[in-house]
């Protein structure tokens, strides 16, 4: 007849209940729910699940691993970004960057949500900017091995191996999985490196 929402009931339509679907929109990202289904007061069932987290909000670029226009893939793209960028890759996608230097301001590469994280491989090195803002890698699986094939043979050094000065506010990594590398994934090369 109803199902609760953590807490908050709502009504079964007879076509919901023909159909076994009901749907409920506006619910938050990154957020535990528990639905409890009833039919009248008699408890038939309990559900527990947690939403996605969702994009970040700003400047969406989304990004495909394998663009038919070289001047869309994600190198070419980071390494032009404008200040508050938001790079959404395609979950299970396989992205590429040789060596780039990030321009000055934020910039946030985000992983969609799914059951396989985007893959990230960086076969040179990522260079900070002079002058960042908020630099911010999330849901991403940056791998040592090209596009995260462990039967290769060569792995990678570093993710980001800064040897200009650099100052940024914050450098986030956030539910990101770093495997396979040879080294660390950050290396500061220089006593006057960086502040963050």
């Amino acid at each position: 007849t109803h199902l609760t929402l953590n807490g908050v009931s709502y009504p079964i339509s007879d076509t919901e209940k023909a159909n076994g679907t009901k749907e409920i929109n506006g619910l938050t990202p990154s957020t535990a729910y528990q639905v409890i289904i009833f039919n009248g007061t008699a408890d038939k069932g309990v559900v527990t699940f947690s939403t996605k987290a969702g994009v970040p909000s700003g400047n969406v670029i989304n990004v495909s691993p394998s663009p038919a226009d070289p001047s869309q893939s994600l190198e070419t793209l980071l390494a032009n970004a404008q200040s508050g960028d938001i790079f959404v890759l395609e979950q299970g996608g396989k992205y590429t960057i040789s060596t780039i230097t990030l321009q000055n301001g934020s910039v946030t590469l985000f992983g969609a949500e799914g059951p396989n994280k985007p893959v990230v491989n960086v076969t040179g090195q990522i260079n900070l900017p002079t002058s960042g803002g908020v630099i911010k890698f999330q849901n991403i699986h940056f791998s040592g091995f090209a596009n995260g094939d462990v039967t290769q043979s060569t792995k990678r050094n570093y993710i980001i191996n800064q040897t200009n000065a650099c100052a940024v506010e914050e450098l986030i990594f956030e539910n990101c999985e770093i495997r396979h590398l040879t080294n660390s994934p950050i290396r500061f090369q220089n006593a006057s490196f960086a502040k963050t």
